[in-house]
């Protein structure tokens, strides 16, 4: 990913951020000083049908008594239309930025590279060399999921088959009711919704994702459990300050960024093979 995209990826995460504080009564600084995440609310069929806010018990107390709707287990639910806003939210910006890259099979190459570099660095200071392995732990699922998702929008986008079946796969298409005389106005709005509905998915949710490239480019998935792992691991690094549930500390050594940057480089050849995307870039 270009220095450009990150900036905008960047920009774009803060607009998300501000959002959330707005929603929930508090300033975007006040928010900065909680440790919290934000997970899918979804049916069993993988349909999202809202979304909740976990806080995490160290975050200050005078700002967790601002927050509205937050319940006795320091979450809040929101529904996806709480954090649809044309004028806030450019859709069309974002999704445009990511088919402009054609090259995302060697854009995830480059990154895995630039990391497995990093790696080999060995910092005299141990809280250093423990952060930085933590930063390159993140890094690597950050650039499978950019991967994934730069993968399943472009290749969709381009094929109009994949698109018809994302349409008629996707759980959440199932969802929507309309009467007959708005189907030519479903229709003319189907381009803008799918690629809202592409956008939105988390794409380290590999269950998920798993789901819809099955159902989408009709290939064989690699196996999810390792990296599923590894994303939960992520999740602790980066919404834990690199602790458990139980709180626990997670260590991350140099073999474990190795064996991570191994597993995601297998993960992302079997795709790459299955879409014929190392001819095609």
């Amino acid at each position: 990913m270009g220095r450009a995209k990150e900036i905008y990826y960047e920009q774009q995460q803060q607009k998300d951020d501000e959002k959330l504080a707005e929603l929930l009564g508090i300033t975007y600084d006040e928010l900065l000083e909680t440790e919290w995440h934000q997970e899918p609310d979804e049916h069993n069929d993988g349909s999202t049908f809202g979304y909740i806010v976990y806080f995490e018990n160290s975050s200050p107390r005078h700002i967790l008594d601002k927050i509205k709707g937050l319940d006795e287990n320091n979450q809040v639910w929101f529904s996806p239309l709480d954090f649809y806003n044309e004028e806030y939210y450019d859709y069309e910006e974002q999704y445009e930025a990511i088919i402009a890259n054609k090259f995302f099979y060697d854009s995830f190459q480059n990154e895995i590279s630039n990391v497995r570099q990093l790696n080999e660095i060995e910092l005299d200071s141990l809280i250093l060399q423990s952060v930085l392995k933590r930063q390159l732990y993140i890094t690597a699922i950050g650039a499978l999921e950019t991967f994934l998702s730069e993968t399943f929008i472009n290749i969709t986008d381009e094929h109009p088959e994949f698109f018809r079946n994302f349409i008629e796969t996707y759980p959440n298409f199932k969802e929507r009711k309309f009467q007959l005389n708005e189907i030519y106005g479903e229709y003319d709005k189907l381009q803008e919704t799918a690629k809202k509905e592409m956008l939105e998915v988390i794409y380290h949710n590999l269950a998920k994702v798993k789901n819809m490239y099955i159902s989408t480019f009709k290939i064989e998935f690699p196996d999810i459990v390792e990296l599923s792992r590894a994303v939960n691991t992520r999740h602790d690094l980066v919404h834990r300050n690199g602790k458990t549930k139980d709180g626990d500390d997670v260590i991350i050594l140099k073999e474990t960024v190795t064996n991570l940057l191994n597993q995601t480089l297998d993960f992302v050849d079997h795709i790459s093979n299955s879409l014929n995307l190392k001819n095609g870039q």
